[in-house]
């Protein structure tokens, strides 16, 4: 009865839930779910003296997860979630900077080689009489031979000193280089294609290489020897080779003068630079009591011979001992500068033959030099 009096809307609920349930059996409809009064329950409460009267708390039924709709975001909240994105974002930009600038300042300690195999390769080469040659009556013959060839395919340089005992060396080192280059030329696809190749050459070929050209060279002083009816020894040289391919450089080495290559790298301040250095043993001939020469009695441990890639390769130099006596030091670990400077000229197409005949008979190359023949035959690019 209290709760009737203090919630009258309640026992009307009540009441219209019972009347319609009776008029659905009346007309022997189905009745509607199950309606658990229970879901709705009231709390009393048991007041004491003095105490205020709270309202009674009400349980609604409660809904289930799926039926709960989320109140839209706030602007404020999505300018939030917005900041914190891009923040993220930033950290994530300065990792990646960070990382590249690691890897930039790797490089810079190690610099790859510069590549310049598409670059147009140029050729010059001469001989001339030292000044001692000239004072006998009759004047000596120029001994050395020089030439140089640079082709679309490959590029060679040939030089030969003759010996100044061998009465007859300048027709000697005149055949050699000419038969030494017309073999090159000849063979070059079919025993020399290989510089055109990113593998390696192994050393069993390059050694088959030397051995192709000492043989050669060998049977070019026999054919003298029976065309003119003197001994080999007559007709003996130095030989001095380069055979420059697409890819990689082989080079041969029988007696005194210099092979020297030319090479483009980067020194410790990341700038581009030109490097000299020599190509096999330095020899003395006969100078220095030590006879080499292309001979019936050449023995093996005589040649040198090599190769390299030449991705950097900048320039190549044959010279003979007359040549190199002004460009390098004795032992061959020091390289005159001057010539980088000639190959500088050469690639730019502005040396000539007449230019070397006239730097061989300057003051400044004369001056100390011992008047002997000199010789030289480069290519650059």
């Amino acid at each position: 009865m209290l709760l009737d009096q203090l919630y009258p809307k309640i026992s009307n609920i009540k009441f219209t839930v019972n009347h319609i349930k009776g008029i659905l059996k009346m007309n022997n409809i189905p009745p509607l779910p199950a309606i658990n009064d229970n879901k709705v329950e009231v709390q009393e409460n048991n007041l004491q003296p003095n105490e205020e009267q709270k309202p009674p708390q009400v349980h609604l039924p409660q809904e289930s997860a799926e039926s709960t709709i989320t109140e839209p975001t706030s602007a404020q909240e999505k300018l939030k979630a917005i900041e914190e994105k891009e923040k993220a974002l930033a950290e994530e930009k300065a990792k990646l900077e960070q990382e590249i600038n690691q890897r930039n300042s790797q490089k810079e300690h190690k610099i790859p080689p510069l590549v310049l195999n598409n670059r147009k390769w140029f050729a010059e080469y001469e001989a001339v009489v030292g000044l001692k040659h000239r004072k006998p009556v009759p004047p000596s013959p120029c001994q050395d031979a020089a030439f140089a060839s640079a082709e679309e395919q490959f590029s060679v340089i040939v030089t030969a000193d003759g010996a100044g005992s061998s009465i007859v060396s300048d027709i000697g080192s005149q055949r050699v280089v000419s038969g030494i280059y017309r073999l090159i030329h000849t063979l070059y696809r079919s025993q020399f294609a290989q510089l055109d190749e990113e593998i390696e050459v192994n050393k069993e070929i390059v050694q088959r290489w030397a051995l192709i050209l000492t043989k050669h060279a060998k049977g070019i002083l026999e054919d003298l020897s029976n065309e003119y009816r003197r001994e080999i020894k007559d007709f003996r040289c130095t030989l001095l080779v380069g055979v420059v391919g697409k890819i990689q450089t082989f080079w041969f080495k029988v007696g005194d003068g210099a092979i020297i290559k030319e090479t483009l790298e980067k020194n410790q301040n990341n700038e581009p630079e030109y490097q000299l250095s020599t190509l096999g043993e330095v020899g003395k001939g006969e100078h220095a009591n030590e006879t080499v020469f292309i001979s019936e009695s050449l023995s093996p441990e005589d040649v040198y011979y090599g190769s390299f890639f030449n991705n950097n390769l900048t320039a190549l130099f044959a010279m003979s001992d007359g040549a190199a006596f002004k460009f390098m030091s004795n032992d061959g670990r020091r390289v005159a500068p001057k010539l980088s400077k000639l190959a500088e000229a050469l690639r730019n197409n502005e040396l000539k033959r007449y230019d070397l005949t006239k730097l061989f008979y300057s003051e400044p190359f004369l001056e100390g030099h011992d008047g002997d023949d000199c010789s030289i035959a480069l290519i650059a690019r």
